[in-house]
């Protein structure tokens, strides 16, 4: 398989899981102000296809609760994975640094048993992780340092709201911020119905 063939179906499978809104398909213009465009005399959904400015500024994202698979699956080999395969995506690495607490949280979860294995589990998969971080904010591949991957640790964004900020602002969003963190699968598999609002002068890019 060519190196990073897989590259644009990865976006269109991102794509279609996040849509255009349906104002973008229903309307014949689209607001396009934030963008910095002009033109409007294009019909909506035509005029969103067919400016590259619009795409270039559209956030997208999806969450995968696995990557790896040891020994089979390296921090190396992940890097490369991603970055041939998602050249122009950001990669945000959540880690549970209290290794006893997350063991402990799996085997009260999914009824395992062993202590010691869930622990020795996760301390690997954490390792694995960090060094992914490493590997990505290096460039890979021979390429120059970037700025491709932040490393957040739970221990430390369930207390401090500001972590999620930062990640906001260095995804793109502009003027949002989240007032506190949610607590969502508390007690188990318990959702946080709280209502926030991430400011009235928030610009999510996705049209």
């Amino acid at each position: 398989m060519p190196i990073g063939s897989m590259a644009c179906i990865a976006q269109d499978v991102i794509s279609a899981l996040n849509p255009p809104d349906l104002t973008t398909h229903t309307t014949d213009k689209i607001n396009t102000d934030s963008h910095g465009i002009s033109r409007k005399e294009d019909g909506g959904l035509w005029q969103y296809l067919h400016h590259p400015e619009i795409e270039a500024k559209r956030i997208l994202g999806v969450k995968t609760i696995r990557l790896q698979n040891p020994p089979e699956m390296t921090p190396e080999k992940a890097m490369i994975y991603l970055t041939e395969n998602f050249p122009c995506a950001r990669f945000v690495i959540n880690i549970r640094s209290d290794t006893g607490a997350l063991a402990n949280s799996v085997i009260n979860a999914f009824s395992k048993d062993d202590y010691d294995d869930t622990f020795e589990e996760f301390k690997k998969k954490t390792t694995f992780l960090k060094r992914l971080a490493e590997l990505l904010n290096e460039g890979g591949n021979g390429n120059s340092s970037s700025d491709r991957a932040k490393l957040i640790d739970m221990e430390e964004w369930k207390d401090d709201v500001s972590i999620f900020n930062d990640l906001l602002d260095w995804l793109g969003f502009e003027n949002c911020s989240f007032p506190k963190v949610l607590h969502e699968n508390f007690d188990g598999y318990e959702h946080d119905n709280s209502e926030i609002s991430l400011g009235e002068q928030c610009i999510y890019p996705h049209v």
